[in-house]
């Protein structure tokens, strides 16, 4: 786990008292060095952060990600160091100008071998992949690495079901599938959701839901006639074909972006899970930890993303919490189907998904149509009563000035925050949402995934400034968009809240 100590000198704009303050330099001073808990600096967390939102540098998406790889990195050094020069030219061509430089003057011999090993690599990737005698990426990977498709617990071995086919059909299933889908609408009892009043960070995208529900339409189109319970499908199994299905598009979808640098505020492959690389490992050690790294993001997606039962008689996960599935059953049978709502996004036109093998190799400006984005900001957005606060303050600001930045929307969720405890005083007890000391990592947490998913819902334009900083304008569709939002929150929300929003 890494934290991140706040030990720098506070900003002027900074809500944490003296006492706040004193605490957390004091939490600082007596953790443990030798636990599992990483302390951050705050000048190196700087450092970190500056490097993560370069617009030059696409290879990290988040700080998590660039500390595992550095980690990892140094930690091979010191263990294996014949390993290293192969995870380095993992990393060459992320390199800025400026470190390719500095090392063609430093080690001109070892700069020359990296440019000649990519240009190889990449004369290999420009091969056509429909090639009868070329397998696929996948397959050439494997087969590189000596992967044993039998192995129990890594995600390749679930690239079995035709996710090419699944899109192609798509179109086609939505249209013509009404009853089959709509049938667990006649369910009376569903497995609730904590009430959690805000979305939760984890999901800073929409757009993996609609790959969710493609997953789930499919199943149950194939399936009906030898479904127990009409209208659901066993939860493990929809995990399984879901994930593979987003694996297949983030594969695409990376590719595109890697080839074309595609920045990441532009990316529309975050949220999806972590593929395999195109190129070919030869190591056997370091294609285990490619693999091991995308292992993890297999759970990742599909316990947190795509939800589980817990203890408490909850289920967590997007589709859930947003009441786009119904779930029934218990921990040993868990089921799912579409919700009136799920039903109703799923067959909404996707920018993308209708027109997959024409769109996916071409340049994209949305992911969601105007009426996707509309449906998720008038009928999802309004059942968290925190969340629908925030993005109201976000898109006031909006109207106001031309552009803000982070410190604007800090401040803005920190308000929104503090009305809403007053009159939400036992839910925010309850989630601990109410902490003085967690306010500040709350708050960082809010604005990334709030500001994702605004950029994706087309509220905002987000664009990403030299210095690494982000900037967010009105996104072409605003006004359209907020008017309905407000309305939308007007007959949704309860009349404290809708007080509010004044």
């Amino acid at each position: 786990m890494f934290i991140v100590v706040i030990m720098s000198k506070r900003s002027a704009d900074s809500k944490l008292s003296t006492d706040t303050y004193r605490d957390l330099v004091g939490s600082f001073e007596d953790s443990d060095p030798n636990d599992e808990n990483y302390r951050i600096p705050p000048n190196l967390f700087a450092k970190i952060k500056g490097i993560v939102n370069d617009p030059r540098v696409p290879r990290y998406r988040n700080i998590d990600e660039f500390l595992n790889e550095s980690i990892d990195l140094f930690t091979t050094w010191w263990i294996s160091p014949q390993l290293v020069q192969g995870m380095m030219a993992n990393l060459w061509e992320d390199l800025t100008p400026e470190m390719k430089s500095e090392i063609k003057k430093t080690a001109p011999t070892y700069f020359k071998q990296m440019e000649q090993m990519m240009a190889a690599k990449n004369q290999i990737m420009d091969m056509p992949v429909d090639d009868e005698n070329l397998g696929s990426l996948s397959e050439n990977i494997a087969h590189a690495t000596k992967m044993d498709p039998k192995v129990e617990g890594f995600a390749h071995k679930a690239l079995r079901i035709d996710a090419s086919q699944i899109l192609d059909e798509y179109p086609m299933v939505k249209s013509k599938s009404t009853n089959i889908l709509s049938a667990s609408f006649k369910k009376n009892t569903i497995l609730p959701y904590d009430g959690y009043p805000l979305i939760w960070s984890f999901y800073t995208r929409i757009f993996p839901a609609k790959i969710a529900l493609v997953a789930l339409g499919d199943i149950l189109n194939r399936q009906h006639e030898s479904l127990d319970e009409a209208g659901f499908v066993d939860f493990k199994h929809f995990q399984n074909e879901a994930y593979n299905l987003a694996y297949k598009i983030s594969e695409d979808f990376r590719k595109f972006e890697i080839h074309n640098q595609v920045p990441r505020n532009k990316r529309f492959s975050t949220g999806l899970p972590v593929p395999l690389p195109e190129y070919e490992i030869q190591d056997p050690e370091i294609a285990y930890m490619e693999r091991k790294k995308v292992e993890s993001s297999r759970r990742r997606y599909t316990n947190q993303f795509l939800g589980r039962l817990g203890n408490d008689g909850y289920v967590s996960g997007i589709l859930n919490a947003t009441g786009l599935a119904h779930f029934i059953g218990d921990k040993k049978n868990l089921k799912l189907g579409f919700s009136k709502e799920g039903l109703e996004f799923y067959k909404l036109e996707n920018n993308v998904l209708d027109n997959y093998s024409e769109v996916v190799e071409t340049k994209y400006d949305s992911i969601l149509s105007f009426n996707e984005q509309e449906f998720l900001i008038t009928k999802i957005i309004p059942k968290f009563t925190l969340e629908s606060l925030i993005v109201n303050g976000i898109c006031d600001k909006l109207k106001e000035r031309k552009e803000i930045k982070a410190d604007v929307i800090d401040i803005e969720i920190d308000e929104s925050l503090s009305k809403w405890i007053k009159t939400e005083r036992k839910t925010a007890s309850a989630f601990k949402l109410d902490s003085k000391i967690n306010r500040e990592r709350l708050i960082l947490s809010t604005r990334i995934g709030t500001m994702g998913r605004l950029t994706e819902l087309g509220i905002v334009e987000w664009k990403m400034e030299k210095d690494g900083s982000s900037t967010y304008t009105s996104g072409k569709d605003f006004n359209p968009l907020y008017r309905s939002f407000q309305k939308s929150c007007k007959k949704t929300l309860e009349p404290n809240m809708i007080k509010l929003l004044n």
